[in-house]
């Protein structure tokens, strides 16, 4: 099963979840059930209740480093290295993607709940969800990266030329 937690069924209904255990609940999912240990996803788990923002910016340059990697010498096959380009896609992921949707999904769940009110685990909050995400956040975000990652490219060539001035 997808939760180890017992949250489920002290509802009474296994497909919804109770409102006063909701939140623990989708925690759980997300992070594939509780870890008490102290293994290295414990800590990690733990880190982002204590950071959150810091602990996803973190984990973004990691997985926009190994994407870019990867894209670089198993897909595309490039000869040498594009240290500018892998520079460039951390930042953006670091300082752009990583707060927007963080800050995204705290306001994006709060609507849904306290504004909507509609049941978190409901037919009703999972429909408002997609429908948030998919026709606000995702043409916004998608814009504000291809925005994000041309200033930066551009930033780069002026750092890079010693030049002052952003003209061509």
């Amino acid at each position: 099963p997808i939760m180890r937690s017992p949250t489920r069924a002290a509802c009474g209904n296994p497909d919804l979840l109770c409102a006063g255990r909701a939140k623990v609940a989708r925690v759980l999912v997300m992070r594939g059930g509780e870890d008490k240990g102290k293994g290295l996803w414990a800590k990690y788990n733990e880190l982002l209740d204590k950071h959150p923002l810091p602990t996803k910016m973190a984990t973004s340059a990691v997985l926009a480093t190994l994407g870019d990697v990867i894209a670089q010498k198993l897909i595309n096959k490039v000869a040498g290295y594009s240290f500018r380009g892998l520079g460039i896609l951390v930042a953006v992921n670091v300082l752009y993607i990583s707060p927007v949707l963080h800050f995204w999904y705290g306001t994006f769940e709060h609507l849904v709940t306290n504004v909507l009110k509609f049941p978190p685990g409901s037919l009703k909050s999972m429909v408002a969800s997609v429908i948030l995400d998919q026709l606000v956040n995702a043409p916004l975000t998608v814009l504000g990266f291809f925005c994000t990652f041309t200033t930066f490219d551009r930033v780069a060539d002026v750092l890079a030329r010693g030049s002052g001035s952003f003209g061509t």
